[in-house]
């Protein structure tokens, strides 16, 4: 019971802090829309940047996954439709990127890392990304930069009604369907979806053959609740469930498979807030359960495992004159674990932590600074303490900078330390520094330009190898990475038509500097599934109620052997997406149509697993808005 403890002391404290501000009589309208201060207001000299609209309309039937590949230059190491996917943000592993919803990480406590195939975008509001060490804000993992996930509640806009469905090559399907009704002090919305699919494609493997035993179904529904105690706190209630069940198809080195792989989660937030003239008090809690399920019947392995997590946070932003503030917090952590991978073991683990953040600005705004620090002990045992220094400001009106220093960790998951006769119960956190700096410039008032230099270091890098015919994990890494993130965006107007484009490419070194035993080949070679180069292209054309959208995406060649003596080829994929947006009195929506891989690239992305050729989606979206 002393982890609900902890979390009745800090709702406990809240109230205190909230009450001690009872004094602010006058409501400043413009925080009323501050929903995470830590992402939107102390994030000063980190790279961010947040999904437009159109990205949200084009990717909203998708998974996470497809949304980050189509419109961030992120590597998303894709095992295929429906399978998992993880990331590799400037050159980190998996597990070194945080995925925060509503402010809490998702990432599972066994494996430290979140499958972005299980996230559909139909269910999230805002979707932001915070490249680069955020540890001060998000603690372990929040190394190679952070995924923001958020959902919001409108008020005072009546009934609503969604309805958002597809149908695609190799028999995919997705419904979502969305009911919410608000007032000027409660807005509550329901959604519900399901997708499945066959996603039995070609495959080119020596001869024309199809993939087998691809099959996938998920469904889940997300209620989330707002209520306005008055016009100074806000009650924010969001409950999420999902299922999916899904056949892991055979690579190409096999001939079948009977792998399956079942996951369930349920997902918790509540979220107390209350604004002053001059302050901001939030205490949120959240409550996390995952279960999954794989079995493969001929080779006699059933892996069952379940997590509990148990997150509170208190956090108090105060302005302390118009160019100073500050946002200080505590955060605790209750985990929780039970697998068949564990034998009879059940581990679980408490981390408290407390933050803090100082922002100011000079007197023409021009400039502006942030200092903030984090400290957490997980147990009793501390991590190391975490600083971070960042700047942002105008060289000219043309021309601004932007910088950060920090340090950054990532705390061993529970199968690192725990796996049965395998987990190393003397690992290490992960940490080290990271060091950034960003220009944009404004070539033109619809044009700009930015590039992002940054390097970083990480001792104590967890790596499973073999020791004495088991695997196992050691703290044997020291990772370099380094590279440069360019974008030119911009929009130009050609008769009726408006043209939007967006060019980034990035160039990411990512080394190993330490060797695991005297004749390591590994020693300053490229981490195996990180890119030198990636590119990501869009042009989109508007004219009247139609857009047309090109995507051209390119990844360069990633190394499959620590060695670097095995690698897959670089590859370059066109996609085309046709929309028309049409609205009758209260109804509005669109239609579009997609084609992916128009050229049929045969490609891998992971050794092995085969990905799509050319496949087509074709979808519309209903949306009956205003009071009726």
């Amino acid at each position: 019971m002393q982890h609900f403890l902890y979390s009745f002391l800090l709702f406990f404290l809240s109230l205190q802090l909230g009450y001690a501000q009872s004094i602010d009589t006058t409501l400043e309208i413009k925080t009323v829309e501050i929903i995470a201060p830590r992402l939107q207001s102390f994030q000063t000299g980190t790279k961010t940047s947040t999904f437009n609209d159109f990205q949200k309309l084009s990717t909203t039937t998708q998974d996470l996954a497809t949304a980050l590949t189509f419109n961030t230059p992120i590597f998303i190491k894709n095992y295929g439709p429906g399978r998992l996917a993880t990331t590799a943000i400037r050159g980190a592993s998996a597990a070194q990127t945080a995925v925060i919803w509503n402010g809490f990480n998702l990432n599972s406590p066994m494996l430290g890392q979140t499958d972005f195939s299980l996230i559909p975008a139909f269910f999230i509001d805002e979707i932001g990304l915070q490249y680069g060490s955020n540890s001060t804000a998000w603690g372990s993992g929040a190394i190679g930069g952070s995924i923001i996930l958020e959902n919001k509640n409108r008020f005072n806009q009546g009934w609503q009604a969604v309805w958002e469905s597809k149908t695609g090559s190799f028999d995919n399907f997705f419904n979502g369907l969305g009911v919410g009704y608000s007032n000027d002090r409660f807005a509550t919305t329901t959604k519900v979806f399901y997708e499945s699919g066959q996603n039995d494609f070609p495959i080119k493997n020596g001869q024309s053959d199809r993939l087998t035993h691809s099959e996938l179904s998920k469904w889940g529904v997300l209620q989330k609740n707002g209520f306005k105690i008055n016009h100074k706190q806000q009650v924010d209630l969001n409950v999420w469930y999902q299922t999916t069940d899904r056949n892991l198809p055979p690579n190409l080195v096999q001939r079948t498979s009977e792998v399956t792989q079942a996951d369930e989660s349920l997902r918790t937030t509540l979220n107390w807030k209350y604004v002053g003239d001059k302050s901001i008090v939030q205490v949120r809690n959240g409550l996390f359960y995952d279960r999954l399920f794989f079995q493969d019947i001929p080779k006699d392995i059933d892996s069952r495992s379940r997590t509990w997590t148990n997150r509170s946070e208190v956090e108090w932003t105060k302005t302390i004159t118009p160019n100073h503030s500050l946002n200080v917090g505590a955060n605790y952590a209750y985990l929780k674990a039970k697998s068949t991978g564990f034998e009879d073991a059940n581990p679980t683990q408490k981390r408290t932590a407390i933050f803090a953040m100082y922002h100011w600005k000079n007197q023409t705004a021009k400039w502006q600074g942030q200092l903030s620090f984090r400290q957490e002990w997980v147990d009793t045992h501390p991590t190391p303490f975490i600083p971070a220094l960042g700047f942002s400001g105008q060289l000219s009106p043309k021309i601004s900078l932007n910088g950060t220093i920090s340090k950054s960790y990532r705390v061993p998951t529970f199968n690192d330390l725990f796996w049965e006769n395998q987990g190393n119960q003397n690992l290490l956190s992960e940490d080290g520094w990271n060091q950034e700096l960003g220009l944009a410039y404004a070539i033109h008032p619809q044009r700009t330009f930015t590039t992002t230099a940054y390097n970083r270091t990480i001792d104590n890098w967890i790596l499973w190898q073999p020791e004495n015919g088991i695997w196992r994990p050691s703290n044997l890494l020291k990772v370099w990475s380094r590279g440069v993130e360019n974008s030119l965006k911009g929009k130009q107007k050609i008769g009726e038509v408006q043209l939007d484009f967006s060019l980034q490419y990035d160039l990411t070194f990512s080394t190993n500097r330490k060797g695991t035993s005297v004749n390591d080949a590994s020693v300053n070679k490229q981490l195996i599934y990180v890119p030198k180069h990636k590119l990501n292209l869009t042009i989109q054309a508007n004219w009247n109620n139609w857009s047309l959208a090109f995507y051209h995406l390119y990844t360069g060649k990633v190394y499959t052997l620590a060695d670097n003596s095995e690698s897959l080829p670089a590859y370059h994929l066109d996609h085309l997406f046709l929309y028309r947006n049409w609205k009758a009195a209260k109804v509005a929506g669109n239609v579009f149509i997609k084609a992916n891989n128009i050229f049929g690239v045969n490609y891998q992305v992971i050794a092995q697993f085969p990905m799509p050729l050319r496949s087509f989606e074709l979808g519309w979206k209903v949306n009956l808005v205003g009071r009726w």
